[in-house]
């Protein structure tokens, strides 16, 4: 496709759905700058973009805003004068009407973010090295009083054993020198972005940390640090739950008089057949595609595209049922919550992909969740045959209750049909009982119950059972 010219009024007009590739002209007259892949977009502040320029890949930053451009640039410089190592800025200028304002970094094709090196699980152990790298580099930018005020994983690259430090419009150099509480806040956002299963390594960073700047360290900021952390991840979560119901980065909303939709960003057209149909899907689904088919909820499988994604629809039951869940959250809200909460815990569920609310003004009535079909056997199923794989799904297994600890969650239908195992992975369904506990010991009994009711589907399998027991009670669970 031939690239289109554009300038700020078109890219600001196109919000999220930025038409690639594109043409934008600079204002010196060097060589224009082709954009064809969207790696970020903050709408009406900044894109950035994959490019061609001078014939060479590059990463460009377009801001809308000439101070945002100089605070990017000025970031960048304070670590490349640091000698901590960061992309190389090849031009600096703004598009030929003026108003467009761009920053043409080097684009290292090998980097790699550090959120590749998580595992599947949300473990970091296997790539410790990475990890200690970064905590070294974040030592040795304190030691020079910087500030990176945006310490998430994807504003690290890694490439050759060289980490690189990106996104200057978060990077500074404070006037005052950084004190013991800069420091360890700024240290609780990096921690923060790991899931709470990684907590017990935070002590050997810490102390790595220390090492590096020449530190002392002790007990007492070591259980601070944690603890902290803790609470920042906490915050990270809240802001996350909020961020799920609402137009922005990842997600599509919609809303009508008669309907609130809320979709995963990238499925919108995929999916769009399926949001037009769904009770006529639902109603002409044959017998091998219908999961259950209840009083109160019906489950079928939908292919699009060879891509089969599963439709909850949670029925209405009678007239006190719907006035009763007309002026409640849905079944298919929480379904649509808890999914995520459970992703940024590190625990597995099939891709969310939509909520939908038939409404009347704000009346809810029928509700639909949709979600990725996830191949696999249920846990039964799959312990009914030897498998050498039985010692690392039961290993999972424990961690999915672990976190459901840390995070004071239960899950309350713990039955073996609703863990499958799929991508050497435990998946977790049946998401609208979840709960949240903000006391911890009605966190604990509820944990307790679920673990009870999860080794009950064992009763017959005592060898089986045992090795859940024996797994559960390393991560000293409850039973």
């Amino acid at each position: 496709m031939k690239p289109t010219t554009v300038n700020k009024t078109d890219l600001l007009q196109q919000g999220r759905d930025i038409a690639l590739p594109f043409v934008l002209a600079l204002a010196d007259e060097v060589s224009p700058l082709v954009c064809h892949t969207l790696l970020r977009c903050l709408p009406k502040q900044r894109l950035t973009m994959l490019a061609d320029f001078n014939g060479q890949t590059v990463v460009a930053k377009l801001f809308f805003a000439e101070s945002d451009q100089r605070r990017d640039k000025e970031g960048i410089r304070i670590v490349r004068q640091a000698k901590i190592s960061t992309p190389m800025i090849l031009y600096q200028g703004a598009s030929d009407t003026n108003d467009v304002f761009i920053n043409v970094y080097e684009y290292i094709e090998a980097a790699k973010p550090l959120s590749d090196y998580v595992d599947n699980n949300q473990l970091i152990s296997d790539n410790l090295d990475v990890f200690e790298h970064t905590v070294i580099t974040i030592a040795e930018m304190h030691q020079k009083n910087i500030l990176q005020r945006d310490l998430h994983l994807d504003n690290f690259l890694l490439a050759e054993n060289t980490l690189y430090a990106i996104d200057g419009d978060e990077i500074f150099l404070p006037q005052w020198t950084l004190s013991k509480e800069d420091i360890f806040e700024n240290l609780q956002l990096f921690f923060a972005q790991f899931t709470a299963s990684n907590d017990f390594l935070i002590p050997g960073f810490y102390k790595l940390y220390c090492d590096s700047r020449g530190l002392e360290h002790n007990r007492a900021d070591t259980q601070a640090l944690l603890e902290g952390t803790q609470k920042q991840r906490q915050y990270r979560k809240k802001k996350y739950l909020q961020k799920i119901f609402r137009e922005s980065t990842p997600f599509v909303y919609r809303r009508s008089w008669r309907q609130q939709c809320v979709l995963s960003r990238g499925f919108e057209d995929h999916i769009e057949p399926l949001l037009l149909n769904l009770d006529e899907i639902i109603a002409n689904a044959g017998e091998d595609d219908i999961l259950k088919s209840g009083r109160s909820a019906t489950l079928v499988k939908a292919r699009i595209d060879n891509k089969t994604y599963v439709i909850k629809r949670y029925n209405i039951k009678g007239l006190m049922h719907r006035l009763k869940r007309a002026v409640t959250k849905s079944r298919a809200w929480k379904s649509w919550r808890n999914a995520h909460m459970l992703k940024f815990i590190g625990v597995h569920t099939p891709q969310p992909v939509a909520m939908i609310e038939r409404r009347w003004g704000p009346f809810k009535g029928t509700c639909y969740y949709i979600s990725e079909f996830c191949p696999g056997p249920r846990l039964l199923e799959y312990f009914s045959e030897a498998d050498d794989k039985q010692y690392d799904v039961a290993e999972n297994i424990a961690l999915i209750f672990d976190s459901f600890a840390k995070a004071q969650i239960s899950h309350g239908d713990t039955k073996h049909l609703n863990f499958i195992w799929c991508d050497n992975a435990v998946y977790v369904l049946d998401l609208d009982s979840l709960q949240e506990y903000k006391d911890k010991d009605l966190a604990k009994a509820a944990l307790l119950k679920d673990i009870q009711r999860f080794l009950a589907n064992w009763s017959d399998e005592p060898a089986i059972q045992e090795l859940f027991i024996e797994q559960f009670n390393q991560r000293n669970l409850p039973l």
